[in-house]
């Protein structure tokens, strides 16, 4: 009896070729497959049309009832119903939803966006250029209160993009622009020109400015002896107030100097300077408001 081997070119009888040959297989370790899957963020998904559902609600009641989906669901400030998938699991199970529609059922991927400011562009010019950039989603042009309610264009330009800031816009025949990060105004009253509250919202009687309002939150309480004051993370280099004698009592805004009471007693007497006209230390890069 004699036995015939296969050599590994021959076909079986399924029509598949046989490969005869040893490999070892690995597996990746837990703490590989952690680091993997922290890299891959879990999609979020907008709720684009409903056919089958009277409303989002109802669909997402119909992924959690019917589906067995662990669900984080959101409402964005637009009124769209933002769907994340709470386990490994349930992400792919909504990503098999997304791509099958069933029941009528369209879901569309949202990316994430983050703003950033177009820096120099030119008055003139209309957003039309930037809007048809790829990465940029919406862009409003920034105003400064030029006083009696009205409000002047600068060349400057918030922008909502998709993904990372970056350093520049090619804008083609327009030129090249720069873009820096978007950083947020913070809160300050006007009234008694303390930080965390409107003006609207101020609790003290009568207007100040900043050399009355020494014991504000801006600067902290004044101290009772001699030294320094710490600015704020804000404030600009020391400034210099003709008339005044540095090292004494009470600190002069923006400056780490010291002023003595009767000082601020004959504040109007003196000619100080009244900062609550919109002298006032304030974050670089601001001085600008969105139009209302």
């Amino acid at each position: 009896m004699t036995s015939t081997r296969r050599r590994p070119e021959d076909p079986d009888d399924a029509g598949f070729i046989l490969q005869r040959k040893r490999f070892r297989v690995t597996k990746p370790s837990s703490q590989q497959s952690g680091a993997t899957a922290a890299e891959q963020p879990i999609p979020v998904w907008r709720v684009v049309r409903h056919d089958d559902f009277p409303s989002p609600y109802q669909l997402v009641r119909w992924l959690e009832c019917e589906l067995r989906l662990a669900l984080k669901v959101d409402v964005s400030a637009s009124g769209e119903f933002l769907l994340r998938g709470a386990t490994e699991d349930a992400a792919a199970t909504l990503q098999e939803v997304a791509d099958g529609q069933p029941r009528g059922i369209v879901l569309a991927r949202r990316e994430p966006s983050r703003r950033g400011v177009l820096v120099g562009y030119p008055t003139g010019l209309p957003l039309d250029p930037v809007l048809e950039h790829p990465p940029v989603v919406s862009a409003v042009r920034c105003s400064y209160s030029a006083g009696l309610k009205r409000h002047l264009p600068t060349r400057q330009v918030q922008l909502t993009l998709r993904g990372l800031v970056p350093a520049a816009l090619d804008l083609g025949c327009f030129g090249t622009f720069a873009v820096r990060r978007y950083i947020q105004e913070p809160v300050r009253c006007y009234r008694c020109q303390a930080f965390g509250h409107y003006q609207r919202q101020c609790q003290r009687p009568g207007k100040s400015c900043v050399v009355c309002a020494v014991g504000s939150t801006l600067h902290g309480p004044a101290s009772a002896s001699f030294g320094r004051v710490e600015s704020g993370p804000w404030l600009g280099a020391p400034t210099a107030v003709p008339g005044i004698t540095p090292g004494i009592v009470a600190a002069l805004p923006g400056s780490g100097r010291l002023l003595d009471p009767r000082f601020l007693a004959s504040c109007s007497g003196r000619r100080l300077p009244c900062f609550h006209l919109g002298l006032h230390p304030s974050p670089p890069f601001h001085g600008m408001k969105t139009p209302p």
